[in-house]
């Protein structure tokens, strides 16, 4: 058991039979998966949703982190830019920032208590050559702070400098998924746990033998 469901209650989703038709089937019971069928939602509220999951809702990485939400990527521009344009780069990056303000909005009107923070994140250099490779790599939104504003805001020994981004938040992801989970279910989406879903070779979904029909699936 992870740190965070050890301070959150798990609730049972059983959902519906499985066996009817389905807009949209989504397979996984992650952030991925339960992010898509409320942003689905947002678009048609009229859709037929189920989500499968062949344990329990935030049973893997969703629920097993370091409970943080953040805007950083994990691919620097420079190597991006080799396989995209600039202005697909820029909009990555504002969907990004945009999305830990969502998270948090959502967490308010549903009163989702997930312990929502957004005090932004400090990536620090301790060697010359960290310092270096930080300084290179400062993105938009981001502020370089030199060695005394770095040990102002964290003391850390033998800090250099840093970089700071204001689109960082902290969260127990457990009680965020629940939460949300809820949520779907209350505007009809049906969430089935403890479910394995299999796929054929021409991507259909199958339970057991029984083909799971759906006008889209969705793997996540």
């Amino acid at each position: 058991m992870s740190l965070w469901w050890s301070l959150t209650d798990h609730p049972k989703f059983e959902g519906a039979s499985l066996d009817q038709q389905w807009d949209v089937v989504i397979v996984g019971g992650g952030f991925s998966g339960l992010w898509t069928a409320h942003h689905l939602l947002s678009h048609d509220s009229h859709l037929k949703i189920a989500v499968i999951e062949q344990s329990t809702v935030g049973s893997g990485a969703s629920g097993r982190n370091g409970g943080w939400a953040s805007a950083l990527y994990p691919i620097d521009d420079a190597r991006m830019l080799k396989h995209f344009s600039q202005e697909i780069i820029d909009s990555l990056h504002h969907q990004l920032r945009s999305s830990i303000d969502e998270i948090g909005a959502f967490a308010s009107k549903e009163k989702i208590d997930c312990d929502f923070h957004k005090g932004g994140s400090l990536v620090v250099a301790r060697n010359g050559g960290q310092l270096q490779r930080l300084k290179n790599s400062l993105e938009e939104g981001s502020t370089f702070l030199d060695a005394q504003e770095t040990q102002s805001r964290i003391r850390m020994n033998g800090a250099l400098g840093s970089s700071f981004t204001p689109d960082c938040a902290a969260i127990n992801p457990a009680t965020l998924i629940v939460g949300l989970a809820m949520s779907l279910e209350r505007r009809g989406v049906s969430i089935v746990e403890n479910t394995r879903a299999e796929f054929s070779k021409d991507g259909k979904v199958y339970v057991g033998d029984k083909r799971i029909k759906a006008k889209a699936v969705v793997r996540a």
